[in-house]
């Protein structure tokens, strides 16, 4: 998606579309105008929240950050997500684009980890029950980004040759009206479709999401959210 279609707020049209976009700047969690009700979860040491201090570099203005945690487990996880925590989306019946703009710590190494932007329907550790949503693991896929539909615990999964790197990144699904389709999309570069175990009927909640992945260690690995972009077309 051009950045320059983006919308600079949030807003509703008639009934025609909803668009929400949080450029995710200088409010803090949960003191901020988002009718998402943005929140986070943090489990076994891992990290979430608002970056205070001056940025890095030039590249955002504003950003979240959730981490494993520098505690010495295999279990770290972190989420944002929306909706004040409560599963309140469902595919289906409404056409629906959602955004993320993220930038990994680093790839590789000890600990292992793995990340998902999109659907989730829990904060659990592990795989979610149901969710819509991009993925990436060193260990999968050859480090190369997939998208995912899971339903009642069963995906399927597209996969691209897009390798993730530590650049900032736009990662993208649309879900087509009916919910019988997922396109999933790196950079703006689709990676393919998914038709098959697309969750309808489950509500989901948009989530980001960073956990370790099975190998106990005390590095951190952090993952960081510039914006989030959401449109419900009726």
């Amino acid at each position: 998606m051009d950045n320059t279609a983006l919308p600079v707020t949030k807003q509703s049209t008639g009934v025609g579309y909803y668009d929400y976009f949080d450029d995710i700047l200088w409010n803090a969690e949960g003191n901020n105008d988002s009718p998402l009700s943005m929140v986070s979860t943090t489990a076994a040491g891992s990290t979430a929240a608002l970056e205070v201090t001056a940025p890095t570099d030039n590249t955002y203005a504003g950003r979240y950050d959730i981490a494993t945690g520098p505690t010495n487990n295999a279990t770290g996880k972190a989420t944002l997500s929306s909706s004040g925590g409560t599963n309140r989306i469902k595919a289906g019946g409404s056409a629906m684009t959602i955004e993320w703009r993220v930038r990994m710590s680093a790839l590789s190494g000890t600990p292992q980890f793995n990340i998902k932007l999109g659907l989730q329907d829990g904060t659990a550790l592990g795989d979610p029950a149901n969710g819509i949503y991009l993925y990436y693991s060193s260990t999968i896929n050859s480090g190369n980004w997939r998208g995912v539909t899971r339903n009642a615990s069963t995906s399927t999964n597209v996969d691209s040759s897009i390798a993730a790197t530590t650049n900032w990144v736009k990662l993208r699904l649309q879900v087509n009206s009916a919910g019988t389709s997922v396109e999933f999309f790196v950079d703006d570069v689709s990676i393919g479709t998914s038709s098959t175990n697309i969750p309808t009927g489950n509500a989901m909640r948009i989530m980001a999401s960073i956990e370790k992945q099975g190998t106990a260690s005390t590095t951190s690995r952090t993952l960081n959210l510039d914006y989030i972009y959401y449109r419900m077309v009726r």
